[in-house]
């Protein structure tokens, strides 16, 4: 199975992986700094790495209101998302059987949507959108307004698309992009 990691996830995760520091002084007084202090400093990637094994679930291949992989935003319902927005991983997967072709022939996994949110979004907002697609966040970094959510799997690239430009509607949402995917090949 695949890891999945839309093209608009990766540019933004680039990004914040590209601000650790790099002259030597800097790097003194953090090898000199207490553990939890090095970690708040560290470029997203390394502290993804060491977050607690609490924040990961195990992957599942389905999503159901019963067995659901991944998270809502945690906090007051008035408060700003961005600032909720905390590493986080959900170790989800992608199979073949959730993978579909558009009309000219590009793969896209149907259960995940890269939401690209605004800065101004709240979290009750953000949750209100998740819940009203039964969508939940499975993988998002801080730092960065970018969440990759998981959706219920609509069956075919048409439904797909409806389930996005149901997302791209909301005022909190500044873009959505479908998962694109390689060669079924990979699976093989």
């Amino acid at each position: 199975m695949a890891r999945l990691f839309p093209i608009a996830l990766g540019i933004a995760a680039c990004t914040a992986f590209a601000s650790g520091c790099s002259d030597s002084p800097a790097k003194e007084r953090l090898a000199a700094a207490p553990a939890k202090e090095r970690l708040a400093a560290a470029p997203a990637k390394e502290r993804l790495a060491a977050a607690p094994a609490a924040k990961n679930s195990p992957p599942t291949k389905h999503p159901s209101k019963a067995n659901r992989i991944g998270i809502l935003l945690a906090g007051d319902r008035a408060s700003s998302a961005f600032s909720a927005i905390h590493d986080y991983s959900a170790n989800d997967t992608t199979t073949p059987e959730e993978i579909s072709e558009n009309p000219s022939g590009t793969s896209f996994d149907r259960t995940n949507l890269s939401v690209a949110i605004t800065l101004s979004a709240t979290v009750g907002e953000v949750n209100d959108l998740l819940t009203s697609i039964d969508g939940r966040i499975v993988d998002m970094l801080d730092g960065v307004a970018i969440l990759l959510v998981k959706i219920p799997d609509p069956r075919d690239f048409a439904g797909l698309e409806k389930v996005a430009s149901q997302v791209k509607a909301s005022p909190i949402v500044r873009r959505v992009t479908l998962a694109a995917m390689g060669s079924p090949d990979i699976y093989d």
